[in-house]
């Protein structure tokens, strides 16, 4: 599966977990509790693993910040970490319920200025000339976001998550 990282790990999945509960904050105590002096990550653990996602700098204000999503489970030898990235579902949710409706919006002056013929009313000349151009731009910018913003942060997770399975191997 493209965006796929899988991890090895010598401790078992509980104590891995614990280990990841302190190393990183839970989302209010990175912006409240003063954690994010000491790091860009944050996240929440659940029982058969957690998520992580880091901070947007303040010239991103928007929500298309990707999180890492890790599955652990027990092997003979510890653990595995299986990570994929994708984006919030509030965001995916938003994302389709925008997309789906601006493509009704579009679809429905695209349908009355073919099926007028050739009395092309005010209003339907003002649906193919806005509406339908803006439906692309749209698709347009939010491919555009999700593929840059995406790419760019799920390479920070996943260096921030080979780093931390990297120092719970070496560390006692």
């Amino acid at each position: 599966m493209r965006g796929m990282i899988e991890l090895e790990s010598p401790l078992e999945p509980r104590a891995l977990l614990d280990r990841v509960q302190e190393v990183l904050p839970t989302p209010m105590e990175w912006a409240v509790g003063g954690a994010h002096a000491r790091t860009a990550f944050y996240g929440r653990v659940r029982a058969s693993g957690f998520w992580v996602m880091t901070r947007r700098s303040r010239w991103e204000k928007n929500s298309f910040n990707p999180m890492l999503v890790v599955q652990v489970s027990p092997t003979p030898s510890g653990s595995r970490l299986t990570a994929t990235s994708r984006l919030p579902r509030p965001v995916q949710v938003f994302m389709a319920v925008w997309l789906g409706a601006v493509l009704f919006i579009g679809s429905m002056g695209l349908y009355e200025a073919l099926s007028s013929g050739a009395e092309m009313s005010p209003e339907t000349i003002w649906i193919t000339a806005v509406v339908v151009p803006v439906v692309v731009l749209t698709i347009g910018i939010a491919a555009y976001i999700v593929r840059d913003l995406g790419r760019r942060r799920r390479l920070l997770l996943e260096e921030w998550l080979r780093r931390f399975v990297e120092s719970i191997s070496v560390a006692p």
